[in-house]
C-alpha cells in the first residue's frame, strides 16, 4: 500500500494546507508519506513538512508572511512577490532543510507550467538534480501578480496551478502506485474562484493525464479535506485571518477521523 498527499494553491489561503499538515504529522503521525504532490502554494508547505519543520510552517503562515514585503499593492511592482518569499523567508528566516528533502524517502513532485511549448504542467522532483528552491520559485510563480517567468533547463515556467486540476494530480499519484491519497484544497469554493479558476484551464492545457498501469487494480481510498468560508483571502496579509485559517486548516483535519481507520504501515 502507498499513501500519497496532495495540495493545491490558493494564495493566502495556503495558511489551510499548513495547518491541515502539521495536524497531520502531530495528531496522527503521519511524516513520511510514500507520495507527495504540492502545486502552487500547497508545495511550500510540503516543503517544510518534508523536512520536518512543522514549527516553521506555522510561522511561515501566521506570521512571517503578514507584511507589505510580501504583499504590496503598488503598479510597476509585484503584488505578490515570490522572490521575497524564496530568498528571504525560506533561505534566511526560516531555513529549509534541503539536505533532508533531498534524501527523503518520500518521491515528491512539485509542478510547473510550461509556457512556450506544451502549455501543460511538468512534475519536477529530485531526480531532475535542480536547486530546488528555484523549483518551489517556478511551481509558485502566479501570472500578473507575481508576472515573472522561471527558467529551468532551457524553458520558461509559471504556476503549477495553471494547467493542473486535482484529478490530474491524483491520476499522477495512481500512476506511481498510490492507493490511499490525501488531497488538502486550500483554495476557497465560490463564484469568483471558480470563474478565475476556468478562465485558466481554458487559456492553458490540461497536463498529460497518468493513468495508472492496467495491472494496477489496488483498491482506491481518497480523503478530500476542503477549505470552506476561509477567513483568509488569496492576498489576505492580516495575521488575525491568516492564524484563524492555519487553525481551520489543523481542526478539520483532526475531525477526519478516517484517518485513524489507515492501515498502521502509513503511520
Amino acid at each position: 500500500m502507498k499513501l500519497a498527499i496532495i495540495c493545491t494553491g490558493g494564495g493566502m489561503r495556503c495558511a489551510y494546507s499548513g495547518g491541515a499538515l502539521v495536524a497531520l504529522a502531530k495528531e496522527f503521525h503521519i511524516t513520511t508519506p510514500d507520495i507527495t504532490i504540492g502545486v502552487s502554494g500547497g508545495a511550500g508547505s510540503l516543503a517544510y513538512y518534508l523536512a520536518g519543520q512543522y514549527e516553521d510552517i506555522e510561522r511561515i503562515w501566521t506570521e512571517l508572511l503578514a507584511t507589505k514585503k510580501f504583499i504590496e499593492f503598488r503598479l510597476r511592482k509585484p503584488i505578490l512577490d515570490i522572490d521575497y518569499l524564496i530568498d528571504t523567508v525560506f533561505k534566511k528566516q526560516a531555513p529549509l532543510d534541503t539536505e533532508r528533502i533531498m534524501s527523503s524517502s518520500t518521491d515528491w513532485f512539485f509542478p510547473a507550467t510550461d509556457i512556450h511549448t506544451q502549455k501543460q504542467s511538468r512534475f519536477f522532483s529530485k531526480n531532475n538534480s535542480l536547486d530546488i528552491f528555484e523549483i518551489l520559485r517556478a511551481s509558485m510563480a502566479v501570472p500578473f501578480i507575481y508576472g515573472k517567468r522561471i527558467l529551468l533547463e532551457g524553458f520558461d515556467y509559471q504556476d503549477g496551478d495553471l494547467g493542473l486540476t486535482i484529478e490530474d494530480s491524483i491520476a499522477k499519484a495512481r500512476s506511481l502506485g498510490a492507493t490511499h491519497i490525501i488531497v488538502i484544497e486550500s483554495h476557497q469554493e465560490n463564484f469568483r474562484v471558480r470563474f478565475i479558476d476556468k478562465f485558466f484551464k481554458n487559456k492553458f492545457k490540461k497536463s498529460e493525464i497518468y493513468r495508472p498501469s492496467k495491472n494496477n487494480d489496488a483498491p482506491l481510498f481518497i480523503i478530500r479535506i476542503r477549505n470552506t468560508h476561509s477567513p483568509a483571502g488569496l492576498l489576505t496579509r492580516d495575521k488575525n485571518k491568516l492564524r484563524a485559517t492555519f487553525n481551520k486548516g489543523y481542526d478539520e483535519m483532526v475531525a477526519h477521523h478516517e484517518l485513524r481507520a489507515f492501515p498502521s504501515q502509513l503511520h
